[in-house]
This record gives structure tokens, sequence and C-alpha cells, in this order.
């Protein structure tokens, strides 16, 4: 995923992920890693599951 963001001429402004249970947290790491967004939010579902993370510039 975060490889794929590397092809791009630059970083997203937002970005949008929906994830399996369990990812949510790993994928929020990897964002604020990358260093571009400077909020992370992450969403759960109706079941309580943290489901989405966005990353803001």
């Amino acid at each position: 995923m975060m490889q794929q963001l590397d092809l791009l001429p630059q970083p997203p402004k937002l970005i949008g992920f929906e994830l399996g249970m369990g990812q949510a947290e790993d994928v929020a790491d990897m964002l604020l890693a990358a260093g571009h967004w400077r909020e992370i939010v992450v969403i759960p579902d109706l079941a309580g599951i943290d489901r989405h993370v966005i990353g803001i510039a």
C-alpha cells in the first residue's frame, strides 16, 4: 500500500482505507510514519470494530 503512494507525483491531501479486523492500528502507524498527513482518524463500524483509517494533510 505505502509503496504505491510513492508512485504518485505528490501525496494526496486526503487518503482513506477500509480495513479488516485488527488492521487499523498498523495502518494508522504507517500513515503517521510517512509524515504526509497531520491528522489520522480511525473510524469504527456499527459493531464497534475499527474499520476505516483516514489521513488528512
